[in-house]
């Protein structure tokens, strides 16, 4: 018991100091629960947005831009300038992925 107080900061072995170690935990589980819940509400938020079905307004626009259609993305070879730069505008501005 001493060593797992001594690890929280807590030197001796008391009510008191497991009273401490008991609080450092519940404000822990706590952080962490609060941590967990906010990793998930950023998850749905992105999947809301982008998806594999779904490529978010950001590529339509650059599509409109360089007056290119849907077609033009699977004609083009991989190493067009106009698709390179778009794909990687929108890896550096959104979170699209690679695929």
């Amino acid at each position: 018991m001493d060593r797992l107080l001594g690890e929280w900061g807590i030197p001796k072995d008391s009510p008191a100091g497991r009273q401490r170690l008991e609080r450092a935990l519940e404000e822990r589980l706590l952080a962490e629960e609060g941590e967990e819940k906010f990793r998930e509400e950023l998850l749905t938020q992105m999947s809301e947005r982008m998806g594999a079905e779904r490529y978010g307004e950001e590529r339509a626009e650059e599509l409109k831009l360089g007056r290119w259609q849907e077609a033009d993305l699977k004609t083009r070879p991989k190493g067009d300038s106009v698709k390179v730069s778009l794909a990687a505008r929108l890896r550096a501005e959104t979170t699209m992925t690679v695929g």
